[in-house]
Formats: C-alpha cells, structure tokens, sequence
C-alpha cells in the first residue's frame, strides 16, 4: 500500500481510523512520524496532557469521531511544530 506515492510504514491504518485520517491528510503521504497512534489514547492517563483541551476521556482505538480528529489536529500540529524547532 501506498499514499501520495509513499509506502504505508509497518502501522496498519485500516485497524486505526486515526492513524488513516492522518495518512490522507499528510502533504507528504503514509508518514507515521507526523501521525497518531491510535492506541496511545486508550485510557486515562495517556489523555492527560490533553486534559487543557477538554479531553478528559480515553478514545477507543477503532473511533473516528469529532473528538479523535480534534486530538489528530493537535498531535499533528505538535509535532510539526517540533520538527521545525529542530527538536524531534
């Protein structure tokens, strides 16, 4: 498989809706650094850091509600940000 002529990395996004929507929406293609896991989310203390946001609750891996995709807009933004600080 492939997206935007990159090969899918070992993650397999039809099991995580997240880790799909983010392969979709990348500029650069099926990039899993730029990306969620979707299973990082599955309880409570993983939400933590996100608790500012108003996400207080776990995210089941298969959920592709409003919810994962505002928590998919962050982590990516997150993460693009730290690339350009040169901090990855």
């Amino acid at each position: 498989m492939q997206v935007k002529g990159l090969e899918v990395a070992i993650q397999e996004p039809r099991l995580k809706a997240g880790l799909g929507l983010g392969y979709m929406v990348n500029p650069q293609g099926a990039d899993h650094n730029c990306n969620i896991d979707d299973t990082m989310y599955l309880n409570e203390a993983q939400m933590k850091p996100f608790r500012f946001l108003g996400m207080l609750e776990a995210l089941p891996a298969d959920d592709i509600s409003p919810r994962e995709v505002a928590l998919f807009k962050v982590e990516q933004l997150r993460r693009v940000l730290n690339d350009c600080l040169v901090m990855c």
